[in-house]
């Protein structure tokens, strides 16, 4: 009686080991996230992080800016990393399109060294929404 018991009750452990795997497959199948494709893109590909400029050196901005719907524009800041307020040039465009290029540039004219950043931002609709992305460089 005991020896029946006991098969039974490593039968249903068994069991219930083996309905628990399945259920947590599952729950792991449910969870699975897809990621929806992002409104826009910013590819900015000069200047490159880390790139230096001396006093006088023209700073080449090129960037690719590609939306799911049409884009509303953009705008080009130079800030001073250790003092975000500090813009050191801005330009602003507004254009409609899906495939922005971005190509200009800034003559380096600062007289302190440090670090700097290009910042460009998209305005992907017209109430307010945007997409902005940064590169780091150094001027001496």
């Amino acid at each position: 009686m005991l020896r029946k018991k006991l098969s039974l009750g490593l039968l249903l452990l068994a069991f219930a080991a083996c309905t628990k795997e399945k259920i947590v497959e599952v729950e792991k199948e449910k969870i699975v996230e897809v990621d929806k494709p992002a409104a826009a893109n910013i590819s900015i590909t000069s200047p490159k992080p880390g790139d230096v400029f001396a006093h006088g050196d023209t700073v080449h901005i090129k960037a690719l800016l590609t939306g799911v719907n049409t884009l509303h524009g953009y705008e080009i800041s130079i800030r001073n990393t250790d003092d975000e307020d500090a813009v050191v040039y801005l330009k602003s465009v507004h254009d409609h399109n899906k495939v922005i290029n971005v190509d200009t540039y800034w003559i380096n004219t600062e007289s302190d060294s440090g670090s700097r950043s290009v910042n460009i931002v998209t305005a992907i609709d017209h109430d307010g929404n945007s997409l902005g992305k940064k590169v780091a460089f150094k001027v001496k």
